[in-house]
Parts: C-alpha cells; structure tokens; sequence
C-alpha cells in the first residue's frame, strides 16, 4: 500500500506528440503491480488533462477506469523505474463519451500564503513543511499547474499578518504579492481545532472567491479544499481563453501605433520552462536588428522584457508571435506553452 501512495505522488509525464509517457519509481519489484499502475498512470493522465479529482471523474461514472489497459500504448521497466505510454486522444474520447471537458485552455499560476489558528493565536505558516501546504503543492503537480511559496523573509513577514488576512484585505495581499509578480493568490487559514479550513483565491482583477471546507484531518480538510481550487483554475482558464480571443480581434489596431521615441517597451512573458524563455530572447535578439533586448527580470513564472525598436507595435508583435510556441494573450503581453 505504501508503493502505491508512492506511487500516485511521485508520478510525472512527458508530453510527446498524441502520447503521454509517465515514470513511476520502482522501489521494489517483488511488491509492484503492473496493474495497478496502469490504472495510476491513465487516472493521473485523466486528472491533468481534465483538471478534475478522480472521485469526481468517477461519481458519476463508475466504470471509467475499468479497462485502463485499453489507453496505454506501451509499458516497460527502465533504470529503476515503470515507463507507461498513454494513448491521449483515445483517452480524450473516452472522457468525452462521458461527459468530461477536457482542459484545453492556458492553466493559471498561484502564489500561495497560510496562517494558522494556534489555540488563541493565529500566525503565519513559515518556510517550514506543513501538512496542508504539503498536500496543496503535491496537486499542483498532480494537475500540472504551478503553485509556488512565499519565501517568508523579513519583507514578507512585515508585509502581510494574520490580521489581515482574517480581515479579507485584498489589498494586503495584493500588495504583499506584487514583488513575485504573480497574478492569482491563494490565501489559506487553518483552524485544526474547529476542523475547519478557510481559503481565499484572489486575483489581481480585483476578483475574490471565499469560503470554507471541513475534515477531522489535515489531508482531509485539505482535499475538500484542492476540488474547489481546480474548479476556479478551471473557470479562470476559461476567462483567460476569452480575453485571448478578444484580445485577437483588436490587433489590427495596433497596426500604425509606434513606441514612445527613445522608451524601451515592457514586454511580459508567462512562461512554464526557462529554457524555453532563454530560446525567446535570443530569437529576439538576433530576428532583426531592429530589436534589442535591453534587460530582463524573472519574477515567480513571468518574465518582464525591456526592449528597445524603431518598430511599430504591429512590426514588434509578428517578430515575437514568429516565435514557435507562444501564444498572444493581450497587446504586450505573451504566453509561452
């Protein structure tokens, strides 16, 4: 039972063209299931495609997961660890058949603060490990979005407290959050013994969703919590998605709209992959000489690039959307998938 917990936490994927290639860590053969980690791999594959917990999958559908066999391409042991190919678009099919969305829209990042109720006090939640924090991180994986920590130094420390996080000041937050760039914040407070966890998602939009989740335990408490997470990750996706296509409908204004004489302009870059990134500013550097990169800052998953044209806005937006994987989002601004 432990090596399946493993497992199920350990899991990780490779994209490859209409394939899904998971690595699962074998501790120890004599005690490994090649069924049973099948079915974890076309489970997990289902949930990050998805972005829906698999007790939700199956409540309402039983038997999608009986014949996980029929999704997987190929499987095999390789230094220490079980390969698993996933067959997608046959796993797609079958989600669909039943009635499941498939995730296709950009995933949002998260910058993730916590305080705790103490007996009379409430504190922050520090550098240290915690059982919900934990837990939280691990479903970041386990949907494949990015969820990061505060460092909680001495500027975090004086910039938000527990008071005013009870208190609901976005602002606090807001304000706490800027120096990491992050656009979507998750604001967690633990009352373990009222068995009650209070969550707060806030997003630089001004956007605030609240509430509440029970559980005599942490994990449990927690997972009632990660359900509700994914569904607002979901439906900001869904926003996301729209403002792009807005956001394409209005480029032709762009067209003779030039950038202040001797300003550098701000580009903003969402990125998952640095590498990737770093492959973006040497595209832009050495497509023309029109373009130069002047600086640039890494900031949680955004990087702000200061270049400095002759170009007009249209021009500076062909050169970047040249580049093979990114994607617009608004005048400006990009997103690297």
């Amino acid at each position: 039972m432990a090596l399946r917990w493993l497992i199920a936490l350990l899991i990780g994927w490779t994209s490859v063209a209409q394939a899904v290639e998971f690595r699962l860590p074998v501790e120890d053969t004599s005690e490994f299931s090649i069924e049973v980690a099948l079915q974890q791999a076309v489970v997990r594959a289902a949930e990050q495609m998805t972005g829906i917990p698999s007790d939700e999958l199956t409540a309402d559908a039983p038997d999608l997961f009986s014949l996980s066999e029929a999704f997987v391409n190929s499987y095999g042991f390789e230094d220490e660890a079980f390969l698993v190919d996933i067959d997608v678009e046959g796993l797609k099919d079958r989600l669909r058949s039943s009635g499941i969305s498939i995730w296709d829209g950009p995933r949002p990042s998260f910058l993730m603060w916590m305080t705790e109720e103490r007996g009379l006090e409430r504190v922050m939640v520090g550098a240290e490990p915690h059982p919900v924090i934990d837990q939280v991180l691990e479903a970041g994986a386990r949907f494949n979005i990015n969820i990061s920590r505060p460092l909680m130094d001495l500027e975090d420390t004086l910039a938000l407290s527990p008071a005013e996080i009870w208190g609901e000041f976005a602002g606090a937050v807001e304000t706490a959050s800027a120096r990491y760039g992050s656009d979507h914040m998750i604001v967690l407070g633990d009352r373990p013994a009222r068995q009650t966890l209070r969550y707060w998602l806030y997003s630089s939009d001004g956007d605030t969703v609240s509430g509440e989740v029970t559980g005599q335990t942490p994990r449990e408490r927690t997972e009632a919590f990660i359900g509700r997470l994914m569904a607002y990750a979901r439906a900001i996706s869904e926003k996301q998605t729209e403002t792009v296509r807005d956001a394409l409908a209005d480029r032709p204004t762009l067209r003779n709209q030039m950038p202040p004489q001797g300003e550098a302009l701000r580009l903003r870059i969402r990125f998952s992959d640095v590498i990737d990134l770093m492959a973006l500013l040497d595209h832009l550097s050495t497509h023309t000489a029109d373009v130069q990169v002047a600086t640039f800052a890494i900031s949680g998953s955004q990087a702000d690039v200061q270049v400095t044209t002759g170009l007009s806005l249209q021009a500076i937006d062909e050169v970047v959307s040249s580049f093979e994987g990114i994607q617009f989002v608004s005048p400006l601004v990009y997103a690297l998938n």
